[in-house]
C-alpha cells in the first residue's frame, strides 16, 4: 500500500502470483476504489513507496523473467522505470530525490543484500555492511526500512546466536553503523524487530517482542558526537505491554508459515505473509520468523509445532467429555484428542514423524532455559518417554534452523533434512540409524528440500536445485545411494508428498502457469500420474497448496488437500479437494472462518477423514474441524494446559499401525508458549 504525502488518494497493491482474479493496482479517489492498471499476468509487488502525489513506485521480483522490475506512476499512467539492480523486498522516502529500496539479487542470491538509493535521476548501490564481530547469524527477514533524511536510514540487522540481542543498522550518509539494541527481544512468533519508521529528528521507532512474549515500542536515537545508540522501551498503552497475540502493525494474532505461501529454505518452518486484502497475517500453525524471511519474502510473494510427560492435568474438553457420554459404560471410550506431553515454557513444538505407536520423533524449539546452544532440540518417543537425542553433524552449520523428519512406517531410523545457510543456501541430510546419526550427505550449493516422505528403505525429498528456483527438483535413496528421481511434474514452488507404500505416494503442488487451481500426482511404482482435479468452485479467486500440512493421506484409499477460499463479509469460505479412491471432488467447509487467520494445516484422521485447524470469525482461539470420508462435519474445541488461553497446532502426523494421529504446537498462556503434543485416540 502507498500513500502519496499530502494526498486523499491511496494506491493498494495485489499479487497475481497468488492467483486472484483482481488488478494488481486499484487506487482510492477518495469517494470509490477503481482500478489503475493490469500488470502482466504474473506480476508480484514486494514493496511500494510514494514519494509525492503523481509520483509512485512499486517493485516486484524476476519472474519469469531475469530482469528485477521497477514501476513508477507520474500521476497518469503506470510505466517501466530504473530497477535498483535487486528485489526489493522494502522501499521508503522522503521525496522524490530520496527513495531507498533494500533487498536482495533473487537471480544471483550469491550476492547478498543489496541497498540503494534514487537521488532522482538514477539508482546508486550503497555498499552493505558486515555483520557485528559479536553478531554470528544474520538476520534474513530486515523487518522494515526507515528513512527520514538521506542521511538518516534505518533498518534491523544482526543478532547473537542466542537471539536475544540486536543491532540496527543506520546510514549517517557517509557510512553504516551497527547499533545494539540493549534490551531481551524475542519471542517464539517474532524475533526480529519491526522497524515502524523514522521519527524525523534522526531516531527510529521499532516494535518488538520481549523474551516474555509482551510487545513493547522501542525508541532509538545516535549521539551526534559519539555515534552511539540511546535506546528507550514504552509499555503500549493499556498496561504493561501486549501479549503475542496482538502485535502492533498487524493483525491480532498474526501467525508465523513464512507471504500467503511460502516455501521458505529450511530456516525455520513456511510461513504464510500478505492477505489479499491487504491486512496483514500469517498462517495459525506459527513458526518462528527469523531468518526463513529470507526466501519466504520472495516466495511469499510468488502466491503466499517434549524430556517430560504432561506437566499439567488436562481435562477432558466439554465437547469429548460429551461425546464419551453416551459410551461412559461400554468397555471401549470413545476416540478423542488430549495433550500426551507438554515441554518448557518459551518452546514450541515445530515438526513431527512417527514410524508407530512405540517409536517418533520430534522438534522442539525453545528459549531460555533450553539446553540446546541454538534453540533447537530433538525428542525421541521410545514408547515410554520423549527423551532428548542429540541433532546430527550437519545441524551444526544451520544456526537456528530447524531440520524436516520422515520416518517410514516400522523403522526405528528418521531421516533429518537441514537447509543450510551462509549466504548460500544447500540441503544436506543425516539418517539416525537407531543409536547415532550417520555422516549426513550434503548436496550441491543451490540446493534446497521443502517436503519429505518416506516408505521402507526409501526416501523422497523434494525441493529446488536454486535458492529461488521454482523448477521442482526431486532425489530419492534408494537404501543404498542418492540419485535424481522422477518429478511430478512442472510446479510453482516444490511438491508436498505423503506416501501409503513405495507405490502409492501422492503429491500436490500449486500449477506452473498461473491460474488458479491446484495440482495433484500419483506415483504408481514405476511413474507419476498427473491427477484430473476439479476446477476451482465458482467464486473462489485463490488456492492455498504445495506445503506441508497441505496434504493428508487417510486410510486405504482417501487423498485430502488444501485448499481454496473465498472472501465474504466478515468471514472466509474454505473447500478441501477429495479423492474417494475413485473420483476427485471439491468439499465446502461448512463453516464459516476467519478473514483474518488462514486456515490450515491440514491432517488425517486414520479413517479415511482428515483433520483441520482453523479459527472461527471473530475470536482468536483455534478450533479443529473433522470431516469423515462421507464428508460429515465436525467442530471440537482443542484441549490446552491449565492456565491457558488456547493451543495452537502446527501440524498433524500420522501412527503407522494405528488409527490414531499426533498433533503438535503449543499452548498459549500470560506467561509465555509451551510446546505440546497432542494425540487422538481411545
Amino acid at each position: 500500500m502507498a500513500v502519496p504525502p499530502g494526498s486523499k488518494d491511496v494506491f493498494a497493491f495485489y499479487d497475481g502470483y497468488r492467483n486472484f482474479a483482481l488488478p494488481n493496482v486499484t487506487e482510492w479517489t477518495g469517494s470509490s476504489w477503481r482500478p489503475r492498471t493490469f500488470f502482466t499476468p504474473n506480476s508480484t509487488i514486494l514493496s511500494s513507496v510514494a514519494a509525492r502525489p503523481g509520483d509512485v513506485w512499486a517493485f516486484g521480483i524476476p519472474y519469469p523473467s531475469t530482469a528485477d522490475p521497477a514501476l513508477r506512476y507520474n500521476g497518469k499512467t503506470w510505466a517501466a522505470a530504473p530497477s535498483p539492480g535487486f528485489s526489493a523486498f522494502y522501499s521508503a522516502a522522503t521525496g522524490p530525490d530520496n527513495i531507498w529500496a533494500l533487498g536482495e539479487q533473487i537471480v544471483h542470491p550469491a550476492n547478498g543484500y543489496s541497498v540503494a538509493r534514487w537521488n532522482g535521476k538514477k539508482w546508486t548501490a550503497v555498499p552493505f555492511p558486515s555483520a557485528p564481530k559479536a553478531a554470528h547469524q544474520v538476520i534474513s527477514d530486515f523487518q522494515g526500512l526507515a528513512v527520514g533524511s538521506k542521511n538518516d536510514v534505518w533498518t534491523t540487522s544482526y543478532s547473537e546466536p542466542a537471539a536475544s540481542t540486536f543491532w540496527m543498522l543506520h546510514w549517517n550518509g557517509r557510512k553504516w553503523s551497527a547499533l545494539k539494541v540493549p534490551y531481551a527481544i524475542g519471542s517464539m512468533d517474532y524475533l526480529a524487530p519491526y522497524v515502524i519508521g523514522a521519527d524525523g529528528r534522526g531516531g527510529v521507532w521499532l516494535d518488538a517482542i520481549a523474551r516474555n512474549g509482551t510487545e513493547y515500542l522501542f525508541h532509538g536515537t545516535v549521539s551526534p558526537g559519539t555515534g552511539a545508540g540511546h535506546w528507550q522501551r514504552f509499555a503500549l498503552t493499556g498496561g504493561e505491554g501486549r501479549g503475542p497475540d496482538q502485535r502492533l502493525g498487524h493483525c491480532p494474532g498474526a501467525r508465523h508459515h513464512d507471504g500467503l505461501r511460502v516455501r521458505l529454505g529450511q530456516r525455520g518452518q513456511a510461513r504464510r505473509g500478505r492477505h489479499p486484502r491487504i491486512h496483514q497475517l500469517t498462517r495459525s500453525a506459527n513458526r518462528k520468523a527469523t531468518v526463513v524471511s529470507r526466501t519466504s519474502r520472495m516466495l511469499a510473494a510468488s502466491v503466499a509445532a517434549t524430556a517430560i510427560a504432561c506437566a499439567s492435568a488436562v481435562a477432558a474438553t466439554a465437547a469429548n467429555a460429551a461425546q464419551a457420554a453416551g459410551t461412559a459404560r461400554a468397555a471401549v471410550p470413545a476416540p478423542h484428542w488430549r495433550i500426551v506431553a507438554a515441554f518448557q515454557k518459551r518452546s514450541s513444538i515445530d515438526g513431527l514423524a512417527a514410524s508407530g505407536p512405540n517409536s517418533a520423533w520430534a522438534v522442539q524449539n525453545c528459549t531460555k532455559p533450553c539446553t540446546s546452544g541454538n534453540g533447537v532440540l530433538m525428542r525421541h518417543w521410545n514408547g515410554k518417554t520423549w527423551q532428548t537425542e542429540p541433532q546430527p553433524a550437519n545441524a551444526k552449520h544451520t544456526g537456528n534452523a530447524e531440520p524436516l523428519l520422515a520416518m517410514a512406517p516400522g523403522s526405528p531410523d528418521v531421516w533429518a533434512v537441514y537447509n543450510i545457510y551462509d549466504h548460500k543456501t544447500r540441503a544436506s541430510v543425516a539418517e539416525w540409524t537407531g543409536k547415532a546419526w550417520a555422516h549426513p550427505t550434503v548436496f550441491p550449493v543451490g540446493t534446497n528440500f521443502q517436503g519429505l516422505t518416506a516408505t521402507g528403505s526409501t526416501l523422497w525429498a523434494f525441493g529446488s536445485r536454486q535458492e529461488f528456483g521454482n523448477t521442482p527438483y526431486v532425489v530419492r535413496f534408494t537404501g543404498k545411494s542418492w540419485a535424481q528421481a522422477p518429478s511430478p511434474g512442472p510446479a510453482f514452488g516444490p511438491w508436498t508428498a505423503v506416501a501409503r507404500s513405495a507405490s502409492d505416494i501422492w503429491a500436490q503442488a500449486l500449477p506452473s502457469g498461473g491460474g488458479i487451481g491446484l495440482q495433484f500426482s500419483h506415483w504408481t511404482g514405476t511413474r507419476w500420474v498427473k491427477q484430473a482435479v476439479p476446477p476451482a468452485p465458482k467464486g473462489s479467486p485463490g488456492a492455498y497448496g504445495g506445503l506441508r500440512g497441505d496434504l493428508a493421506v487417510s486410510g486405504q484409499d482417501n487423498v485430502w488437500g488444501f485448499g481454496y477460499f473465498e472472501f465474504k463479509s466478515g468471514s472466509t469460505d474454505y473447500w478441501l479437494v477429495h479423492w474417494n479412491g475413485k473420483a476427485w471432488s471439491n468439499v465446502k467447509v461448512p463453516f464459516a472462518l476467519s478473514p483474518t487467520y488462514i486456515a490450515g494445516p491440514l491432517g488425517p484422521d486414520g479413517h479415511g477423514g482428515a483433520w483441520l485447524a482453523a479459527i472461527p470469525p471473530k475470536t482468536n482461539r483455534e478450533y479443529l474441524y473433522h470431516v469423515t470420508a462421507a464428508g460429515h462435519w465436525t467442530r471440537v474445541p482443542i484441549p490446552t494446559l491449565q492456565g491457558a488461553t488456547g493451543t495452537v497446532i502446527y501440524g498433524f502426523a500420522a501412527i503407522p499401525g494405528t488409527s490414531s494421529v499426533y498433533a503438535y504446537g503449543r499452548a498459549d498462556s500470560a506467561a509465555g508458549l509451551q510446546g505440546v503434543i497432542l494425540k487422538y485416540a481411545a
